[in-house]
């Protein structure tokens, strides 16, 4: 425990120093990143993929149902059924995930505002404006800067470091306030990049990436999750945050046209 806290205490710094990324491609550690990070690397997927176990393990022993049988109606994981009560969600929003043409944005939150101005077009240019706009109103700053170091300078090391603090975060963040809906999507999502990081330095039968494959989300959420099994993780993620005003059910982004469509969009570009 104290070991994966110095951990944590280093990246936490590594992050406060790293206001925002320059044009200039970001130092990626000299030699073997794996070499010396090999040995934390199963210290911290422990840390993080408990938080989310324990809370599967729950939800288990309350159903009897078993993975083939989990239906649209049917999850493993439920949230709590009043957790989206005390939002009032602008019209706006909701136009933009029907894909439909949106009017006046003005009286929504910021996030919501945000991601209906916004397109992911150009993955570089959405994620430096996420990062810019919304720095401090949602939870994915550290995630935002590990997905730049991997998705768009192919720094493996450092975006590795990045998406692995921030999946344990995540987890505990969206567990906290009733949702572990959420907490199972963006953990497996962020698990599956971390993969391909990995998998980028790693011979294919190492033992470290075997401990990354994890179930699908369709076997713990239903069917109506099902798309989120089918296309390339990195792509997924990126039309999630693209989507997901962290205010609505994650049944109405994933099933929404405008989610659908940028997963489309994004699955066959490179490495996202």
């Amino acid at each position: 425990a104290q070991e994966h806290a110095d951990i944590t205490n280093r990246e936490l710094a590594m992050v406060n120093r790293r206001d925002k990324l320059t044009d200039q491609p970001m130092d990626i550690v000299q030699g073997s990143w794996l070499s010396a990070y090999n040995e934390r690397v199963e210290v911290n997927f422990r840390t993080s993929i408990v938080k989310i176990l324990y809370t599967l393990a729950l939800t288990i022993l309350l159903t009897t149902a078993s993975p083939s049988s989990v239906s649209a109606e049917q999850s493993y994981v439920r949230n709590k059924t009043d957790i989206y009560a005390v939002y009032d969600i602008c019209d706006a929003y909701f136009l933009f995930l029907q894909n439909e043409e949106v009017g006046d944005s003005d009286v929504c939150d910021d996030v919501s505002r945000f991601l209906i101005s916004d397109d992911t077009d150009n993955l570089a240019k959405f994620l430096f404006s996420y990062r810019d706009t919304l720095k401090g109103k949602t939870p994915f700053e550290i995630l935002i800067s590990g997905l730049e170091a991997w998705l768009i300078y192919g720094a493996a090391g450092e975006g590795f470091r990045f998406i692995d603090f921030s999946s344990g975060q995540l987890v505990s963040a969206y567990n906290k306030t009733g949702d572990p809906k959420r907490a199972t999507i963006y953990f497996t999502l962020i698990n599956r990049v971390k993969l391909t990081a990995l998998e980028s330095e790693l011979p294919p039968d190492s033992k470290i990436i075997e401990k990354y494959h994890g179930k699908n989300i369709q076997d713990l959420l239903g069917n109506n999750y099902s798309l989120l099994d089918r296309k390339p993780a990195s792509a997924i993620l990126l039309c999630v945050l693209a989507s997901d005003n962290q205010r609505v059910p994650m049944e109405t982004v994933v099933l929404s046209e405008y989610f659908k469509t940028c997963v489309n969009i994004n699955s066959n570009k490179g490495r996202y």
